[in-house]
């Protein structure tokens, strides 16, 4: 047992032996050590235009990234038989508002303003707390409506959620308390007539 122990013993360690020595022929090579990439710093911008400025060296001017602004809020009533208020207002991320008043409306026309984009953010950050994209797209939810009764039509876009619901009636209490919220909101707007 001795023996075979010994003879088992050398066959694993030529095995090892021939196994682990390169081939004729096989050029060794060192590995490399590993590359360090070069520090990327951000920095905040005091541009309103772009969320940051991106440096490789403290001595190297990289210009800003531009952001292009998105519709974040459009909210619309529509006609109905009686004297119901119609208009449209679009707020966009970079502040913009523009609003079109076509009857039954304080403002007539058409008008724009610019807010700190901050108060679009909070906008669309209310429409979190009132659960807006947990909503249905239409209601009511039977689907049938009545003809002479306006619908509110409310869209958000915040990240990655996007969402459009049609309210023609019997909407929730928290749709109904959001239009509402936006319907005294624009009001506060100080709003310039477009020529």
């Amino acid at each position: 047992m001795n023996k075979m122990f010994k003879l088992s013993f050398l066959v694993l360690l030529g095995i090892y032996t021939f196994s682990c020595t390169p081939k004729v022929g096989t050029k060794i090579t060192q590995e490399r050590p590993p590359v360090k990439a070069p520090e990327i710093e951000v920095y905040k911008s005091e541009n309103k235009d772009t969320l940051a400025t991106v440096e490789t060296k403290k001595d190297l001017e990289v210009a800003p990234i531009p952001v292009k602004p998105y519709l974040a809020i459009n909210f619309q009533k529509t006609a109905c038989y009686g004297k119901c208020p119609v208009f449209e207002l679009k707020a966009y991320s970079d502040g913009r508002l523009e609003y079109a008043g076509k009857q039954y409306v304080k403002r007539l026309g058409a008008f724009q303003a610019y807010i700190d984009k901050l108060k679009v953010l909070e906008l669309q950050e209310k429409a979190l707390e009132y659960d807006f994209f947990q909503l249905q797209e239409y209601y009511p939810k039977s689907g049938k409506t009545v003809v002479e009764v306006p619908s509110t039509i409310t869209y958000v876009k915040y990240n990655n959620l996007e969402k459009r619901v049609l309210n023609k009636h019997n909407a929730p209490k928290k749709l109904l308390q959001f239009e509402k919220y936006l319907d005294t909101w624009l009001e506060s707007i100080n709003w310039a007539r477009v020529q």
